[in-house]
């Protein structure tokens, strides 16, 4: 199984996405680009980098941690919004919803039933 393995860089202090021309040194910095200086990397002195987590949602949207997805299935009463993280104890990838961590791959018997429809740094209030 071949799996893709890409990351997204939340610029804090302009609060913007870096365009897909990121680079992180083995050292941690991280270098990209928010439209500060055309075609010209620079080093993102407070980055966030998020990490794709290999699924899509029924929408066919690319998930990356730090989104906001809502869950639906025939049993539920949502859609609820979770925000998509990463446990370290569980090593994976998933959501809390009532005190309760469901990775992914719990849900992999559900189908299509994710749709991504934000993400923690510009729709916060999507989790009020």
């Amino acid at each position: 199984m071949n799996r893709e393995i890409k990351f997204r860089v939340w610029d804090k202090i302009d609060n913007c996405w870096s365009k897909d021309r990121n680079y992180i040194e083995d050292d941690g910095t991280v270098y990209g680009d928010c439209g500060r200086y055309e075609y010209e990397l620079y080093q993102i002195k407070d980055a966030i980098v998020e990490q794709f987590i290999s699924l899509k949602d029924k929408n066919n949207k690319e998930i990356y941690e730090g989104d906001i997805v809502t869950w639906e299935y025939k049993t539920t009463k949502g859609p609820y919004p979770m925000a998509v993280e990463y446990l370290d104890d569980r090593a994976a990838f998933g959501f809390c919803t009532n005190k309760t961590f469901m990775t992914f791959e719990d849900l992999m018997d559900f189908g299509n039933c994710l749709t991504v429809i934000g993400n923690i740094h510009e729709n916060p209030e999507l989790l009020k």
